[in-house]
């Protein structure tokens, strides 16, 4: 967000503005007026799948106050880090069950995790896999004499309350892609944790469960 304590004139737009990502001028972004005294800075980001640190000049000097007419100075600069996000994943000795909450996973979590043991449940029976897919429930055997793999991506956005839908009398493992919230009545869900399953009453963002519906 930028922010003024009184309007601006002439009208602020983007000429007043010089953005750099990692050093390398950015034009393609977008500038929202949310009123008079603030406006937002949208799709500034070149790759969303490569980190780095902005720099955000804005020309004062070309600007004054609405109310009182007196000019701007100089320019003002702004520095923040953007830096991929990374899934809480507490790793068990052997097997784990996984969901990866990611659009793009950074190359070295991806090598990790080619290296290890997966697998996926296909109509009730369990797959090897080769490929690494995102945002499926799997497998994954973790070896503890080898380094813990951080889950580091472009994360996917929690979505909304929609309860998946899973066949009745049977047993499905899933991943909770939905915020915090109750298991649902009918449903009865077990977390692998510790080496074995426990009944839950919640369900948790990014976890897998095994779900029997009865309803």
């Amino acid at each position: 967000m930028i922010g003024f304590s009184d309007g601006v004139s002439p009208e602020f737009s983007k000429d007043n503005l010089e953005l750099f990502f990692n050093g390398v001028a950015q034009n393609d972004f977008e500038l929202e007026v949310i009123d008079s005294r603030t406006y937002k800075l949208d799709k500034i980001l070149p790759d969303r799948r490569q980190e780095g640190e902005f720099m955000l000049f804005v020309k004062l000097s070309e600007l004054e106050k609405e109310v009182s007419g007196l000019p701007g100075q100089g320019e003002h600069e702004e520095k923040w880090q953007y830096q991929l996000e990374e899934f809480d994943y507490v790793w068990q000795e052997g097997w784990n069950t996984l969901f990866l909450p990611f659009e793009y996973l950074v190359p070295e979590t991806e090598a990790q995790l080619l290296n290890m043991p997966r697998f996926v449940m296909d109509t009730e029976t369990y797959t090897q896999l080769e490929e690494l897919p995102l945002r499926v429930a799997m497998w994954v055997f973790y070896d503890p004499s080898q380094k813990e793999p951080e889950l580091r991506g472009v994360r996917v956005e929690q979505s909304a309350g929609v309860k998946p839908a899973i066949p009745i009398g049977k047993w499905s493992l899933i991943p909770w892609e939905q915020e915090a919230g109750k298991v649902p009545d009918g449903w009865h869900a077990w977390e692998w944790s510790g080496g074995k399953y426990e009944l839950v009453d919640n369900f948790k963002y990014g976890q897998v469960y095994v779900v029997f519906s009865t309803r």
